[in-house]
């Protein structure tokens, strides 16, 4: 529920369900009755972008060497997402690239 890691676990066989849920409803910031499933993805690296609405695009430092056609569809994917949620100011964008994801965010 929060990048603080309060209310996360991991579910790795069905009986580790119920302690899951009940974690992720006691300790998560959106309050009881409220909880976020996962699913892990196999991914070959994460991309962060950083835009600043109503402007350009800022760009964040990429460790993870990249193709041209790559970041540029970063940047179309992140400019879709802010101009979606519209608003003022800087927000950052995840993104997680794999073989059989293009891109997910």
């Amino acid at each position: 529920m929060s990048l603080s890691g309060q209310g996360q676990s991991t579910v790795r066989e069905e009986a580790d369900i119920a302690k899951s849920w009940h974690d992720g409803e006691q300790g998560g910031r959106a309050g009881a009755g409220t909880v976020i499933i996962e699913h892990f993805v196999d991914f070959d690296y994460e991309i962060t972008l950083l835009t600043v609405r109503p402007s350009a695009i800022c760009e964040s430092w990429q460790p993870q060497p990249m193709s041209d056609k790559a970041h540029t569809e970063a940047e179309h994917i992140a400019r879709s997402i802010t101009d979606g949620l519209g608003g003022r100011g800087l927000l950052g964008v995840e993104l997680y690239s794999s073989p059989e994801l293009s891109a997910a965010v």
